[in-house]
């Protein structure tokens, strides 16, 4: 088994969670820009906000992935 594999089966909030919280935060990060950028010239730069939204998106994604595999492997283990 890979180290990647192992450690995505193993610890998977270690892997998906801290991937998607720092994903989150930039695209988090980015929103922010971009309202900021809406306030400041009334008008909004795509490229930005696409980034911002992506990142939210793909951030929370990746968190609730590693909830539920955490939830799996947790079941797994108790049941054998």
């Amino acid at each position: 088994m890979s180290t990647i594999k192992h450690v995505a089966i193993q610890r998977p909030l270690l892997y998906y969670g801290v991937t998607g919280l720092g994903f989150l935060i930039v695209g988090l990060i980015f929103g922010s820009w971009t309202i900021q950028i809406y306030s400041e010239e009334q008008r909004v730069v795509t490229n930005v906000a696409l980034v911002g939204i992506g990142g939210v998106i793909l951030g929370t994604i990746l968190l609730i992935t590693g909830t539920i595999l955490y939830s799996i492997v947790s079941v797994v283990r108790e049941k054998y």
